[in-house]
């Protein structure tokens, strides 16, 4: 948890810690659990964790999200889709995730404490 958090700063600090409410700022929602779209609504309280009816649901759904936002050279052809594949050329398009700020990686990455 302690690395996650400590590479996410980093990520923060080389986007220039963006913190911007424009749309064009915000990771995509196609797939975006329903639990992470009604915090987003509500009043974003980061010590408020959503009730889970269904926590398995909530992974899968998470995961769809997660696998949605990556480039496309790591989505995996199978029908599972997952475990991400991890190609080792450096010409990957990151832009589905560089975003930063509270509309970015952050929400992620609060979405992961949730478990």
């Amino acid at each position: 948890w302690n690395s996650l958090l400590t590479h996410w700063a980093r990520v923060e600090e080389v986007m220039g810690f963006l913190d911007s409410c424009a749309k064009n700022y915000r990771l995509s929602t196609t797939e975006r659990p329903d639990e992470v779209s009604a915090w987003l609504r509500g009043r974003r309280k980061i010590g408020s964790i959503p009730q889970f009816d269904d926590i398995t649901e909530f992974a899968t759904q998470w995961r769809k999200w997660w696998t949605h936002l990556q480039p496309a050279v790591r989505v995996p052809s199978t029908s599972v889709g997952w475990p991400l594949l991890r190609p080792t050329s450096g010409d990957i398009d990151w832009s589905r995730l560089r975003y930063g700020g509270r509309n970015g990686l952050f929400v992620v990455v609060l979405t992961l404490l949730w478990w």
